[in-house]
């Protein structure tokens, strides 16, 4: 609700900064009536600064005053953004999801609210995997078997009903796949797949050609998102299998 427009000096603001009123969420207009009494009695007598005044130490700002209330809107909570064509996504390759990034990890999602994560180059095992929990987040790993290095993960915000459909490791690539439900929307697949640099390739699209068709024979109606490190994989081949008939209907990339 607007109140109107008044003028102020810095002197004007913090008196009302020091006031005895310290809630924000409810402004108190009686501050304000007393601040626009006495900027109209000013005005009277105010004579207009010249150019160059330092800083608008003496200069009059006119400005809108508005009821300020501090709650962020629903897009900005976590998981609460489901009329959205697909749910908010951050990708990142950590290269080791160890502690520190673990940690800069968290700033980021309470930062962007990210409802699904997804992560490469983990470089996590069995023994660690427990430690690397992002809370308020169901945390799903795939991880390397006897190797370090590679692997991928995909978290996903804990008011979203998820579960994992498949994961696959090999020395060529790395892959998971969950299923997600969001209320009055098509259910979402998220695909992450790590391709390290200088392994097969032919391998790695086999297996992306084949994971897909039977995922969308098992869920005709879901839409996709892939995400990942494919390094040296050629693109045109890519998008080929990403356009074959059988997922033209559910598939669609930016």
């Amino acid at each position: 609700m607007t109140h109107g427009l008044i003028r102020y000096s810095r002197e004007d603001v913090l008196d009302f900064k020091n006031s005895n009123s310290q809630d924000f969420e409810i402004i108190n207009y009686a501050i304000l009536d007393e601040i626009s009494r006495q900027a109209v009695n000013k005005s009277l007598t105010h004579k207009r600064t010249r150019r160059g005044c330092k800083a608008g130490r003496k200069h009059k700002r006119t400005v809108r005053v508005t009821k300020c209330i501090n709650t962020p809107s629903k897009h900005q909570q976590r998981g609460k953004n489901v009329n959205a064509l697909l749910p908010s996504l951050l990708y990142t390759n950590c290269r080791s999801l160890n502690e520190w990034k673990l940690s800069e990890l968290a700033v980021l999602a309470e930062l962007h609210h990210p409802q699904i994560i997804c992560l490469t180059e983990t470089w996590l095992t069995e023994n660690k995997e427990q430690a690397r929990q992002l809370v308020g987040y169901q945390n799903y790993f795939c991880h390397r078997k006897n190797r370090i290095g590679g692997g991928v993960g995909i978290l996903v915000a804990d008011n979203l009903p998820t579960s994992i459909i498949s994961s696959h490791t090999t020395t060529t690539y790395s892959a998971i796949w969950t299923l997600t439900k969001i209320p009055k929307y098509d259910d979402i697949i998220t695909g992450c797949i790590y391709h390290p640099p200088g392994c097969e390739i032919d391998e790695t699209l086999d297996y992306i050609s084949s994971a897909l068709a039977d995922i969308c024979k098992k869920y005709p109606l879901a839409k996709f998102i892939i995400a990942g490190d494919f390094n040296h994989l050629p693109v045109e081949e890519l998008f080929t299998i990403l356009s074959t008939s059988t997922l033209e209907k559910t598939l669609s990339w930016t």
